[in-house]
Order: C-alpha cells, then sequence, then structure tokens
C-alpha cells in the first residue's frame, strides 16, 4: 500500500484489539446519529498516470488494471481531470482491497474510494434562519427587532458568513440527549414555554401538589425545580432573562415552531436565584447550586455576576460535580485587573464565556480577560425563547401626556412644582440645569400590584458626582426611593445617544412597584426623577416611559445581547458534549471546550483560548475515544496510508501514541488528504473512532 511519504512516521501505542475495546466502552447515548458508512460499497475513483503522446493510450492502460481485478468502468471523467476514471467492482472485491490494488499499481496517480456528502442537518423551526449565532448566513441585526438597548449600536450590521459555532455539522453526529440534565440558575424558567416544555427536567422522586416531600431531599414539591427567591416550588420565570437563556441552550428542535436550542433534545432544570428585576444574594447561588448538583445537574448555565467575590460561593461550585457555565459580563473591563464573579472564581470546573458579534468581532460589551476568561460565543442580537405579559393596565407617555411632566430647580423632594416642559420627537422629555427634576403630577395609580416603572434614560455624565435618582411621593407628600444610579464615565454625551452614534449613555430600567402599593394606602402616587450635578450644561433624557400592570404571561421570542446570550451557546455545546460521552467529568468537559477553538485575531489577548467555541469539533473529540497524541506537525509530520480514515483535531492533551494510524483531517466536518492539514494549523491531536 502506497503512503504519502512527505511526513515521518507518526508514532502511535494502540492496537486494534484495544481500539475495539474502547469504542465498545463508550456508552453513547441513544439520542446520538449514528455513524453511517463514509463511501459507497461498490465503487472507487481512480486516476491514472496520463501518458506522453507516444506512450500506450489510457483505454488500454485501464482496460489492464480493470480487467485483472474484474471491475469496469463506470464513468470516463478524464475530459474533466485527465486519467480519472470511477470503477464498478465485482460483488467479491471490497473498496479497502480495490483501493490498495490500484495503488500499488505504476501507473496509477492514486485511488480513493467514493466517499459520501449530505446535506447538513438543520431543523423545521420557522426561527431558524435568524439563529446567527448557529449558522451564519450574513443575517442583519437591525435595533427594531427588540427593545435590547445594544442593537442601537448594531443596528443594520451584516453578519459574515460562516462566522458561528458550526452547530448544524455538529447535528449530524447529535442533537442532544434527554440523559443530559442543564441546570440554568437564573431568574426562573417559563417551563410552560411550547418550545421549552419537553425539554423540561422533571423530578422523577416527586408528586405534583401534595404537598409532601416525597423524595425526601427538604423541598416539597420540587417537580420542576426550586424558587430560592420566593423559597417554593414554583420557578416560574418572571422577567425572561432565564427563559431566554433555557431556549438557547435546548429550545425543543425540529418542532416546527419558533426556534431551536444548541440541543433539540436536553433536560433544562429550572432554578430561581435572581428577582423580578434580574438581582439575588450569594446565599440564593449557593443554594441553587447545592440544589443542582444534588439533583443531578451534569452542567449548570450561570448567566449573572457582580464585583464582589465569595469564598462561600467559590467553595460551593468548587463541590459541585457540574461543569459551571458562567459569563464574563458586560462592562467591557479586564477581568484580569477587575474580577467578574462567579466567572473569576478559582475553581477547575468554572468556564468563562466573552461574547462576540455576528462579523466574529468582539463585542463592545464585553467582559475580557487572557488568563480568567476562557472561550468567545455568539453574544449580539440571540433570539429566544421569554415570556410575554400582556398588559391589563398601562399608563404610557404619548405626545399628548408630555405636558403633564413638571420641572424646576430642585429644592426638597416633597415640593414638586415648576413649570410646564415640552416633548421632543419620540415623545422624549429632557430638561438641562444644576440639581433639577422631571415630575409626573398626573400620576394616580391606586392599584399597584403587580406593577411595574419601565422607562429609558441618557444623560451627560461626570463621574462620581452626578445622580439620577428616582422618587415616589403620595399625597401627604411621603417620599420613597425608589433607585439611585451614580454615573460612572464620562466619555458619551446626550447628543451622540440621540443620534445613535454612541450606546453607553443609554439605561433601560424597569422597577417593581408592588411594596408600594401598602405603603401609600390606595393614596394617588406621584414620581420624580431627580438628577443632580454639578455642571450648568448637564442634560437628562428621558423615553419609552409607561406604569404596567400584567397579565398571566404568554409565550414569545425576542432579541437579547450580554455574555449572558453567549454563555446558554456554550452550555449548549457542553451538553452535546456529553451527549456522545457522558463518561466525561466537568473538567474534561472544559477542556474539550476550550481545545476545540476557532482561533480568531479579534481574540488574541481578550480569552484564554484565542478562540470561538466549535460544536463540530467539540463533539468530535468527545466522541474520540482514544488516548491522544499530541503533536507538532510541521516538524513531526505525519505517515498515513491513503484511503485510511481516522480524525485529527486540534490540540488537546498528551498521552501515547503509536505508528499505522487510520487519519484523515476533519474541518468541520468531512474528509480531507491529510496532507493538506499542515496548512491548517501547526498543532493537531489524533483521535481514531472505528468506521
Amino acid at each position: 500500500m502506497r503512503t504519502s511519504g512527505i511526513f515521518p512516521a507518526l508514532l502511535v501505542l494502540i492496537s486494534l484489539l484495544s481500539l475495539v475495546t474502547l469504542v465498545q466502552a463508550t456508552g453513547f447515548s441513544d439520542d446520538v446519529v449514528p455513524d453511517a458508512s463514509l463511501y459507497q460499497p461498490d465503487t472507487v475513483i481512480v486516476r491514472f498516470v496520463v501518458q506522453a503522446e507516444d506512450g500506450p493510450a489510457l483505454c488500454s492502460v485501464s482496460e489492464n488494471a480493470h480487467s485483472a481485478l474484474g471491475a469496469d468502468v463506470a464513468d470516463d471523467l478524464s475530459d474533466l481531470v485527465p486519467g480519472m476514471q470511477v470503477v464498478e467492482l465485482p460483488e467479491d472485491v471490497s473498496v479497502e482491497e480495490a483501493v490498495d490494488y490500484y495503488n500499488r499499481l505504476s501507473n496509477v496517480e492514486y485511488a480513493e474510494p467514493n466517499y459520501y456528502v449530505h446535506a447538513l442537518k438543520e431543523p423545521d423551526d420557522p426561527y431558524f434562519e435568524k439563529l446567527w449565532g448557529m449558522k451564519n448566513t450574513g443575517q442583519v441585526l437591525q435595533d427594531g427587532q427588540s427593545f435590547d438597548g445594544m442593537l442601537i449600536y448594531y443596528n443594520g450590521q451584516a453578519g459574515t458568513p460562516g462566522a458561528d459555532m458550526k452547530v448544524p455539522e455538529a447535528w449530524n453526529i447529535t442533537t442532544g440527549s434527554s440523559n443530559v440534565t442543564i441546570a440554568v440558575i437564573d431568574s426562573g424558567v417559563m417551563y410552560t414555554h411550547t418550545d421549552l416544555a419537553a425539554n423540561i427536567w422533571k423530578n422523577p422522586g416527586e408528586i405534583s401538589d401534595n404537598g409532601i416531600d416525597d423524595d425526601e431531599n427538604g423541598y416539597v414539591d420540587d417537580v420542576y425545580g426550586w424558587d430560592f427567591v420566593d423559597d417554593d416550588w414554583d420557578p416560574m420565570d418572571f422577567n425572561g432573562h432565564g427563559t431566554h437563556c433555557a431556549g438557547t441552550i435546548a429550545g425543543v428542535g425540529n418542532n416546527s415552531a419558533g426556534v431551536a436550542g444548541v440541543m433539540w433534545k436536553a433536560e433544562i432544570m429550572p432554578v430561581r436565584a435572581l428577582d423580578t428585576q434580574g438581582y439575588g444574594t450569594v446565599y440564593h447561588s449557593i443554594a441553587a447550586i447545592k440544589y443542582a448538583t444534588m439533583m443531578g445537574a451534569d452542567i449548570i448555565s450561570c448567566s449573572f455576576g457582580g464585583a464582589e467575590g465569595s469564598q462561600a460561593y467559590r467553595d460551593a461550585i468548587r463541590a459541585s460535580s457540574a461543569l459551571v457555565v458562567c459569563a464574563a459580563g458586560n462592562d467591557g473591563t479586564d477581568n484580569d485587573a477587575l474580577p467578574m464573579y462567579p466567572a473569576n472564581y478559582n475553581s477547575p470546573n468554572i468556564l468563562s464565556v466573552a461574547a462576540l458579534d455576528n462579523q466574529d468581532k468582539f463585542a463592545i460589551f464585553s467582559n475580557y480577560g487572557a488568563i480568567s476568561v476562557h472561550v468567545a460565543a455568539p453574544g449580539v442580537g440571540i433570539l429566544s425563547t421569554v415570556p410575554q405579559w400582556p398588559a391589563a393596565y398601562e399608563d404610557e407617555i404619548t405626545e399628548s401626556s408630555v405636558n403633564d411632566w413638571k420641572t424646576c430647580s430642585y429644592l426638597e423632594s416633597a415640593n414638586w412644582s415648576g413649570g410646564y416642559m415640552s416633548g421632543t420627537d419620540r415623545y422624549a422629555m429632557g430638561v438641562s440645569g444644576v440639581n433639577v427634576s422631571l415630575t409626573y403630577f398626573n400620576a394616580s395609580f391606586c392599584d399597584l400590584e403587580d406593577a411595574e416603572l419601565e422607562f429609558v434614560t441618557a444623560y451627560t455624565l461626570k463621574e462620581g458626582t452626578d445622580k439620577l435618582q428616582i422618587l415616589v411621593s403620595s399625597r401627604d407628600f411621603s417620599t420613597y426611593a425608589l433607585y439611585n444610579d451614580m454615573i460612572e464615565s464620562d466619555d458619551c454625551y446626550i447628543a451622540d445617544v440621540v443620534t445613535g452614534s454612541s450606546h453607553r449613555a443609554v439605561v433601560s430600567r424597569t422597577v417593581g412597584l408592588d411594596r408600594y402599593a401598602t405603603m401609600l394606602d390606595g393614596a394617588p402616587l406621584y414620581i420624580g426623577y431627580l438628577y443632580y450635578s454639578r455642571s450648568p450644561d448637564s442634560f437628562a433624557w428621558l423615553d419609552r416611559f409607561a406604569i404596567t400592570r400584567y397579565t398571566e404571561p404568554d409565550e414569545g421570542y425576542a432579541y437579547y445581547s450580554g455574555t449572558s446570550m453567549a454563555t446558554p451557546m456554550v452550555s449548549g455545546v457542553a451538553g452535546l458534549i456529553k451527549s456522545v460521552n457522558q463518561s466525561l467529568t466537568a473538567e474534561e468537559t472544559k477542556q474539550i471546550l476550550i481545545d476545540s477553538v476557532d482561533v480568531l485575531p479579534s481574540l488574541e489577548g481578550k480569552v484564554s483560548s484565542g478562540g470561538r467555541v466549535n460544536a463540530t469539533r467539540a463533539v468530535l473529540m468527545a466522541r474520540s475515544t482514544l488516548n491522544s497524541s499530541t503533536f507538532d506537525l510541521n516538524e513531526n509530520g505525519i505517515d498515513v496510508d491513503i484511503g485510511d480514515v481516522a480524525y485529527v483535531y486540534r490540540l488537546a492533551r498528551d498521552t501515547e501514541s503509536e505508528p499505522d494510524l487510520r487519519a484523515d483531517y476533519v474541518e468541520p466536518y468531512g474528509v480531507v488528504d491529510l496532507a493538506d492539514a499542515q496548512y491548517i494549523s501547526d498543532r493537531y491531536v489524533v483521535g481514531v473512532m472505528l468506521d
């Protein structure tokens, strides 16, 4: 059998017997797509050496070669490639034997199997074409897609085809498994959503709504998870953030509805640790980690964080057997210098995730860290599942109502009086000056239960001195502070916000009003925005103001941006990895995610791996069950038998190796002549699977 000849020998120390044993011991999930035959069983492709004009004709050379084997020419492709023929084999000759035979002939340039090619597996979900993070065809991001403030900056940006996680290619191997459990620690999950319900984890040891702790785990009626905010059995999402993350991980795929998750099939465990405003405590998070681990979560997805570290929280994560995938943060800062937790905890089972846009550029808001942030994934304009609440009551700024607002120089919070102010485009209101207020006088909200104040604001910035404060007051001028925000930077101006050339000063806020229903006892509610500044040129701007009370949520879809959206992308890929190899530990799964990335120039110095998660490479690496050998392709080379098959991956971990490896290169899914691999990357790992 002829070899490539251009590479020195690669050492591999694995016998065929051990190869078979290891493959049989894999324990692949029933949900894994089985291997199809790699090539047609009765044909091969042969290219003969083209002779000089005075040499023997191709037909006589090929006929002699074919007749000795009992083969026939099925198609002569010499008009396209001189000397190329498709050869039909007799029943008693295998493809392997034929390739071996032809490659031994001196007048044959090469012979190879007639490999199958196939369409990539894609779901029938109608919104799949919008999921650029999984398959980027150049989709355009549009501000009008949602109230996601980041899309103001990215409005109209066309994607770069191929700048994605290569998810459809991975789906040819596995679409997930109901044997993989992923806990979403967040604001809860809308477990009744059509695109999630079939993939929601159910506690097999608990009977619903009987008031008994049937499985004696300390949580009564925890059929769908647990709510650590309200300390009850119902982890329903009243924010939307957790449901969005869950849909990205495992929105039900191929169900002709909505979106598809990275995993079409999985067990999503809802664990509520954040309230309706997206806030929680370290205790809530520790309790959530404990519950998810106790109930068997393989992966824990954490799309939240804070700047204050906790040794107790770190220790809880270290004690978990699950892979904990964490958002790096959305401050645009260096986590190596300014840590974000839990992403920055020193724990071997934590994987920290940054965000990319649809052009493979580092997202402008994403935190980074050449040491502490591990990988990046799509995180801008991500469409996923959300709960949507129809408004039972709403009072919103309109063109006719802006004059219900008044402005005055600030004297004291209870003394709200002054002249009328006028509206601007989009019904926005602005006020300038030192220590001024914007006050809504025509607000008589007597029923505040489940109501929320929503608004968008922007203001000129002066670090450490300016403040925006929101107050509510009753008729007797009893005043309560709703919100205080110290301005932290001074690099944006209101003009930039209005024209859309800057995004950093725009803040979307939602403030719950429930507790004021009791405080005000049915009295009319007045709302004031107090803007403190030392500069007479300061300016505050408000828009999209509404007080809303919602009914029970309906199911919907929305675009969100953030490392919170990149994190469930990676959690989903981790789930695919576990789908094909459930024996992997959290640390091994983490290492595969790091080792299988697509290295990008935009990520140099931003994440430790230097790359974007590649779902196909990760799944293939996980599915390779043999110990792998690290080698330098350019220095050591590879000696392989042409026509033999194995898989060559990116760098993983060092182990033993031996000669006569069956090899080809997978990038990202398919068969390539190994001789071409030296031009793609300097370092690879070889792993072997039986055909």
